[in-house]
């Protein structure tokens, strides 16, 4: 190793003591930069690859519920697709047009 360069150990104590952060450690940057990496809405696939984690899993596991927005974009997205009219035609039996009990909504669907 090269002495003419502090190790990333000095580097963050000193960092630590300028900012007056006592007990960051280097996984918390990493911790960090991956939840900023997920809530700017990177694919949890991606973000996985960059820390490099052996699978997706992995970062599912430790990161997957910095991401809710990911399943509020998602359910977002159906809205204008499906509408109320539609939902109720759904709804009406095809025989008689009264509305159909859920069980019977569910066999057509």
């Amino acid at each position: 190793m090269c002495s003419s360069f502090p190790s990333s150990t000095a580097t963050l104590n000193t960092a630590r003591s300028v900012v007056g952060v006592a007990n960051l450690k280097f996984h918390d940057l990493r911790h960090t930069f991956a939840a900023r990496l997920l809530t700017k809405g990177v694919p949890i696939y991606k973000v996985s690859k960059i820390l490099g984690h052996s699978s997706v899993v992995v970062t599912e596991q430790h990161y997957g519920h910095l991401s809710p927005a990911d399943l509020k974009g998602a359910i977002s997205c159906i809205e204008g697709v499906v509408s109320v009219e539609f939902a109720a035609d759904l709804q009406r039996t095809p025989i008689t047009g009264a509305l159909a009990q859920p069980a019977q909504v569910a066999e057509r669907v």
